[in-house]
């Protein structure tokens, strides 16, 4: 028994020290000192121009519905989410008491630690680039341990990753997915937790719409003939089926694009509508006639209109015009929190 229980312990401490770069060990009363007084009446006058500009926006777009008899797109009001990336948590506090929920984070460590110290009932969505080891760390398990100042681990009974904490319990949607292997990554991890498992994890694909090297996302649906081009929408659809077919884990959410920043401010000067939306919303049209004759009540709920398959994309500079073209999700940052220090400031 006691050989049992040595073993335990340093394997328990062998993974931790394995998982050295990210904090683990959970304080939740953790004391966060508040923002001033002038600072949370910027936040919540930011946030309150924001949220009547989209109203506006959503307003505008079901009139336009109304008038087409197409009266299904314009039932739900888009989710506004607060992108909360190197701000304080004090910030994010300010509008939490203001009745926020929804908070954007670009970077795992951060979005780990500010979730240790934040109320539970925040729902986090990861925003940033994610390879499959980013995936890991966010859907991860970890033990509990002491302080870097203990020599000595807990004594505390075996542990088994199915009785660790996760490291987000209210990491509530990704937005950036790209990959079968982050899809099978998460999926894996949340699945693997002893009863009552959480709920599927919502999950958006990313689309580079902009065709910008710069810009991380898998290719539109084309209707380009070329062998390269198919090639590169069928990723598109194989990671689709993949999380609806192979991953319980999970939850296909909808379709998610930045768009160029140029195509934005192009189509705000001349009142037409941005060509990036656009090919986003043309993408989730064609890839819900790919989805035909997938197996699975996840495929069919979606090819049937029993459930929306959402579109994410618009920011502080272009959100109005992504919701007047159909968009169920923004994310705006800088027009809330004001301008980001640089990530190792």
């Amino acid at each position: 028994m006691q050989r049992t229980l040595v073993r335990a312990l340093q394997h328990t401490s062998k993974r931790s020290a394995q998982r050295k770069s990210i904090t683990v060990a959970r304080a939740p009363n953790m004391t966060i000192q508040p923002a001033s007084d002038e600072r949370a009446q910027e936040l919540r006058h930011n946030y309150n121009t924001i949220r009547d500009e989209l109203n506006q926006a959503a307003q505008s777009r079901e009139e336009g519905d109304k008038a087409r008899d197409n009266f299904k797109r314009c039932m739900e009001c888009p989710t506004l989410v607060a992108v909360s990336k190197l701000k304080p948590s004090s910030d994010i506090l300010a509008l939490y008491d203001h009745g926020v929920r929804h908070f954007g984070e670009n970077y795992p460590q951060e979005l780990v630690d500010k979730a240790k110290e934040l109320p539970s009932d925040i729902r986090f969505h990861f925003i940033g680039s994610l390879q499959s080891n980013k995936a890991k760390m966010l859907a991860c398990t970890f033990p509990h341990v002491l302080p870097e100042t203990s020599p000595y681990p807990t004594l505390i009974p075996v542990w088994s990753p199915q009785t660790w904490p996760l490291a987000v319990p209210n990491l509530a949607v990704v937005e950036t997915l790209t990959s079968t292997k982050a899809a099978t990554a998460l999926s894996k991890t949340r699945q693997a937790l002893a009863p009552p498992v959480p709920e599927p994890l919502a999950v958006y694909l990313q689309i580079n719409t902009s065709g910008e090297a710069s810009k991380s996302g898998l290719a539109p649906l084309s209707l380009s003939s070329s062998t390269d081009e198919a090639n590169k929408t069928g990723e598109l659809i194989d990671l689709a089926k993949h999380v609806l077919s192979e991953c319980p884990g999970l939850r296909l959410e909808g379709l998610m694009t930045i768009g160029s920043i140029d195509a934005s401010h192009q189509a705000g000067e001349e009142g037409q509508e941005n060509p990036n939306f656009t090919l986003l919303r043309k993408t989730r049209d064609d890839l819900l006639l790919a989805l035909r004759g997938v197996e699975g009540e996840g495929a069919k709920e979606l090819v049937e209109g029993r459930r929306k398959l959402r579109l994410s994309m618009g920011m502080s500079d272009d959100f109005v015009q992504a919701i007047k073209q159909g968009s169920n999700n923004v994310r705006v940052g800088s027009r809330i929190f004001g301008a980001r220090p640089p990530k190792n400031s």
